[in-house]
Formats: C-alpha cells, structure tokens, sequence
C-alpha cells in the first residue's frame, strides 16, 4: 500500500516484513538508493502482513458467496483491502450487520474484517485492484 500526503510532501510505501532478512535488506538498500527530488520524502513502513495474500483471500470470499455465508451470516457481495490489512466485506443482505455501521471481527485465518451493509459503489475497482 502507499499514501500519499500532499501537505508534508511525503509518500508513505508499506513492505511486508515476512520476506527472507537478505531479501529485505537488499529491497530496503535499493529503496535508499531512490532519488527522490526535494522537497518530496519517502518513508517505508514496515507491516506483517502481504498484500498479494490479503487480495488473495478477498478474491476467494467474494469469488465464493456460499462458502462465507455461514461465516458472515450474509453473502459477501464485494470488498476491499484496506490500509490497515483488514478486509471489508459489503454484504447482501443489511439485516445480517449486527451493529450499525458494521460488524468487525477476524476471519479463520486471523486477519482482521469489517462487514459493511451493501453498497451502491462496486468496492472490487477500488483500492485492491481487483
């Protein structure tokens, strides 16, 4: 993920810490090695989490309803991958969001959702690239 802050200047870039130490290491050198012309910063910011495989997951539950539906009481209708890693769900059916504006918690695997009411926008165009 990156951000984007137009009144500091600053591009903040995410980059998954799970990777081989080396690997790391050489992403983050050649990173350095950027020329980033004043007065525009970069930061990097490191997070336990990949993107790839958040998409992944969110490609899955929105690509197999019925599967997810006991899961979130609801059919998943679409999502996106936040800033944050967490994944929110549009459901089909608003009744099913036990608390007003959302119902949060953390899937199987451990990553952290949020189950939003259906939305009139497609989230699967926006952020995530789906």
């Amino acid at each position: 993920m990156s951000f984007w802050d137009e009144a500091s200047a600053t591009a903040t870039m995410d980059y998954y810490t799970g990777a081989d130490p080396t690997e790391e290491a050489a992403f983050l050198a050649a990173a350095g090695r950027i020329v980033i012309p004043a007065p525009l910063n970069l930061v990097w910011r490191p997070v336990s989490w990949s993107l790839n495989a958040r998409v992944a997951l969110l490609k899955q539950i929105t690509a197999h309803p019925d599967a997810w539906t006991s899961f979130f009481g609801s059919a998943p209708e679409s999502g996106l991958v936040d800033e944050s890693g967490t994944i929110e769900v549009s459901l089909a059916d608003p009744g099913k969001v036990s608390s007003s504006p959302a119902r949060s918690g953390v899937l199987p695997d451990g990553t952290p959702f949020i189950a939003m009411p259906p939305s009139t926008v497609d989230w699967q165009v926006g952020r995530t690239g789906l």
